[in-house]
C-alpha cells in the first residue's frame, strides 16, 4: 500500500494519524474478546475460533506495515 492510498483510507473514515494505532489495537481487542467469549460459550465452535484469532493476529501485523508506511 502507498502513504496516498492509507492517507485516502483515513479520510475517507475520518480517521487522523494519531487514531491509527487505536483504531488498529481497538477492532483487534474485539476479535480477541469474540474468540475468547466462543471459546468459554461454544467450545466445540473451533473454526470459528480460530478465525477470529487468525484475524485478530491480521489485524495486529497491520501496524508494522503502516509503520512502515509512516516512514516512507
Amino acid at each position: 500500500m502507498t502513504k496516498e492510498k492509507f492517507k485516502e483510507i483515513m479520510k475517507r473514515n475520518c480517521i487522523l494519524d494519531c487514531d491509527v494505532e487505536d483504531a488498529i489495537y481497538f477492532v483487534r481487542d474485539l476479535l480477541e474478546s469474540q474468540a475468547d467469549e466462543l471459546k468459554v460459550n461454544e467450545p466445540y465452535a473451533t473454526k470459528s475460533i480460530n478465525r477470529l484469532e487468525e484475524a485478530a493476529r491480521e489485524v495486529g501485523n497491520l501496524m508494522y506495515d503502516l509503520e512502515y508506511i509512516m516512514e516512507v
